[in-house]
């Protein structure tokens, strides 16, 4: 991972920011700028396989909407957007990437307010291997349980990909990761299954793909892809209330995100153990084809 981080903060590696091509180096953000402050903030995942971006459409459009939600406008088009993260790649030199699209509110006034701030776009990328590492695809990740859940959807905008509602989950795997976890599933504001810190989950049975309801949490992009590739394979995917106790009834699990992509589950809370991985290594495998043949 400190291999990955190196080349992700290459001062040199070209940024674009506000419609031009700079150097990361150059880009300079002001102690005042609301964003830091206030969380005001919005921002994508992409990736790139052999040069092309998955579901680059789809990414951009959520951004768009992420900024209507939270009232941080983004200013561009998707068509516009997809041209910059293009250019992006080309002039890093990168086929295979991660890409991270952001906007935020500026620094022209420090109150709670945000309005009369500025919104800054940039996309930036990096070279990402595997999330977990190359090993937790066979062995699996482990989670941990955590005393935070979330919220109520009638708290904030849920489907946001806000970066103020990525703090819980900075601070729970910061601390698992001490613990000697990988993540930790989180529970909902009712006690039912929700979702890991930055990924969504899912749970076979037989040839039943069971995943929680995102009701206050996000519909990823790549749980949506998963959903329907599964029932391409076959598979009859639910989507419901999922209780704890019922975690022990499943013969696997597996996680999903863009950077992730199909994680094997090894275990959860220490008590429930998911050893038989291999349909989720299926699912793995007919994903990595769908997204390298994009």
């Amino acid at each position: 991972m400190l291999e990955i981080l190196l080349i992700m903060f290459n001062k040199k590696s070209k940024v674009w920011f506000n419609g031009k091509i700079c150097l990361a180096e150059d880009i300079n953000i002001s102690i005042f700028t609301h964003a830091l402050h206030y969380g005001t903030a919005i921002f994508e995942g992409c990736r790139a396989y052999n040069g092309r971006v998955f579901k680059m459409k789809e990414h951009h459009e959520r951004l768009i909407n992420s900024g209507n939600m939270v009232d941080v406008p983004v200013g561009y088009s998707v068509d516009e957007l997809n041209n910059a993260t293009n250019n992006v790649l080309m002039e890093n030199n990168l086929t295979n990437a991660y890409i991270r699209p952001i906007a935020w509110r500026g620094d022209e006034n420090l109150g709670v307010k945000s309005k009369y701030n500025s919104v800054n776009v940039a996309i930036f990328a990096w070279e990402w291997g595997t999330y977990f590492g190359d090993d937790k695809i066979a062995a699996g990740i482990n989670l941990a349980p955590t005393k935070y859940v979330r919220p109520d959807p009638r708290s904030t905008e849920t489907q946001a990909k806000a970066s103020g509602l990525y703090f819980i989950g900075a601070n729970m795997q910061n601390k698992c990761s001490v613990d000697g976890y990988d993540d930790v599933l989180m529970l909902d504001w009712q006690g039912y299954v929700a979702e890991c810190t930055s990924c969504n989950i899912f749970f076979i049975k037989n040839m039943e793909l069971h995943t929680p309801i995102p009701n206050c949490f996000l519909n990823g992009i790549t749980r949506q892809t998963i959903m329907d590739l599964s029932t391409k394979m076959g598979y009859k995917v639910i989507e419901r209330k999922i209780m704890p106790q019922e975690l022990s009834s499943f013969e696997s699990a597996f996680t999903t995100g863009t950077a992730v992509e199909v994680m094997p589950v090894n275990s959860i809370f220490d008590i429930y153990k998911y050893p038989n991985k291999a349909k989720v290594l299926e699912i793995r495998n007919e994903y990595l084809k769908l997204v390298n043949a994009s």
